[in-house]
């Protein structure tokens, strides 16, 4: 007979396989966290990051998973950490693969764009499926269709949230670039008004640059471009 995840993780081997998993995150956090390419976009990629080790470490003692749900969940923080401190889009795995084997895997499979985003969007619904079966398991009803349909609606609502983190993140890069480049004035001063939703980095970058956008000099450089 299998055991519930909070009987699996309640035991002293639970624990200690659930704290050195932590642990070992956390080292991966803290390399990674230095010197991302973008700053602003890390800690944006990194807030549901904090939100679930905070509800995970909190409900360690009443609802806890399997240590093989643990390593799946594990597994995908480390490759969005990854992606986090190179942006999605400028992963060097080409690098990495040219590195081995002589060969990039764009020059291999004919790609002709960075596919680090949609690696992890596929290894999400692969790795998370089944901490999310245990947790219905743990709280949803016995049967019904809400059971049937709880995982597919979590998975589907995860993708599309980090879509839309990748899609900002991409956008805030392409901000920062044409600022440099005085193009795009609009597109520039809306994704300052957005970045103040971003509290409280965010908003200090996103407030300071509305307000050198709105000088009559910088106006002129944009014009001028």
């Amino acid at each position: 007979m299998s055991m519930a995840p909070t009987q699996i993780a309640n035991s002293p081997g639970g624990f200690i396989y659930f704290g050195t998993l932590l642990g070992a995150f956390a080292v991966v956090f803290l390399v990674l966290g230095i010197a991302p390419l973008f700053r602003h976009d890390w800690l944006l990629e990194n807030l549901l990051v904090f939100a679930a080790l905070a509800v995970l470490i909190a409900t360690r003692h009443r609802l806890r998973f399997s240590d093989t749900s643990y390593t799946l969940l594990f597994l995908f923080l480390v490759l969005h950490e990854i992606g986090a401190h190179y942006t999605y889009s400028l992963v060097p795995y080409d690098s990495w693969v040219s590195a081995l084997t002589g060969r990039t895997l764009s020059e291999a499979f004919g790609l002709q764009r960075n596919h680090y985003d949609r690696l992890i969007h596929f290894t999400f619904g692969l790795l998370v499926w089944r901490p999310v079966v245990e947790l219905l398991r743990a709280v949803a009803p016995p049967r019904g269709t809400w059971r049937e349909l709880l995982p597919i609606l979590f998975i589907v609502m995860g993708l599309c949230m980090l879509a839309l983190g990748v899609a900002y993140a991409v956008c805030m890069a392409l901000a920062g670039r044409y600022l440099t480049q005085h193009r795009s004035y609009i597109f520039c001063l809306v994704m300052a008004a957005l970045s103040c939703a971003f509290f409280p980095f965010g908003t200090v970058l996103g407030v300071f640059t509305i307000v050198l956008l709105q000088k009559d000099a910088v106006r002129q450089l944009f014009d001028r471009t």
